[in-house]
């Protein structure tokens, strides 16, 4: 069946050629890696596209659900493909009666998801591959937009440079690529291995671990300091305390101390 439909292809498009793209996997909108930092938009519109930047399908459990498959594997595994070499014979007539082919409000249309520059085919596989194979350089589809939240991106960028010295320090507990995917999310990251917890705009935190590394504990001297701290900063046990501006780090001083000292006797 491999070398029937490829051959197909061959004689209704002689200028074909078998390109490395083809043999690129059929990803899914799972498979992206940032998948979780763009928004869907709420509106879909008609728009033309390259068949090119078309990179994968959402399918539900068909095709490259659960396994990775090429687009010539694709080509050979489509349910419906047999119909298609029965019912045309040339180039043109592919395009023009069946790829772009106004059909019926009651026939699946040609829908996409758009990524950034990329397209994932939801409905229209046959066409929109087939328009892949014969090189068309636009078909018009219906689109479904995600957008980057960008705000988002920088929270993660900061999250994931911070995190090795927030563990370093024991200021937090062990995270995984995913809890910094979900913790972007939200403007604030709680610390919660001091006695009290605080909550930090993810802005501030490379200024924040860069106070903690700076704030210089005389061991002899810490217990006067912790007096001293707590009377100008108290901090009460579970109180969450708002770090939202620079200021507020002197909000953390009780806190601090009793955090290094702690380390200290622990080293």
């Amino acid at each position: 069946m491999e070398d029937r439909r490829l051959n197909w292809v061959k004689s209704v498009y002689p200028d074909f050629s078998d390109k490395k793209h083809f043999y690129e996997n059929v990803y899914k909108p799972e498979d992206f890696i940032y998948r979780d930092f763009f928004i869907e938009q709420p509106k879909r519109y008609k728009s033309k596209i390259n068949p090119q930047r078309i990179v994968g399908i959402s399918y539900g459990f068909a095709y490259n659900c659960y396994r990775k498959i090429n687009w010539h594997q694709l080509l050979n595994e489509l349910h419906r493909f047999e119909r298609i070499m029965k019912n045309f014979s040339s180039r043109e007539d592919i395009i023009d009666n069946h790829i772009l082919r106004k059909y019926d409000e009651d026939t699946e249309g040609k829908n996409v998801l758009k990524f950034g520059s990329h397209y994932f085919t939801t409905s229209g596989q046959h066409r929109l591959c087939l328009a892949k194979f014969l090189e068309l350089e636009s078909v018009e589809v219906e689109v479904t937009e995600f957008k980057l939240d960008r705000a988002r991106i920088v929270r993660f960028k900061r999250l994931k440079t911070g995190i090795e010295k927030l563990r370093k320090y024991k200021l937090i507990e062990y995270y995984t690529f995913d809890d910094l995917v979900k913790a972007s999310e939200f403007e604030n990251l709680y610390l919660n291995n001091f006695s009290t917890i605080f909550r930090i705009r993810i802005a501030l935190l490379a200024k924040f671990i860069e106070y903690y590394e700076k704030f210089y504990i005389f061991k002899p001297l810490a217990r006067l300091q912790l007096i001293f701290a707590s009377h100008l900063y108290p901090n009460r046990i579970n109180e969450t305390v708002d770090i939202f501006e620079e200021e507020d780090f002197k909000r953390a001083n009780f806190s601090i101390i009793k955090h290094k000292s702690n380390l200290m006797v622990q080293m």
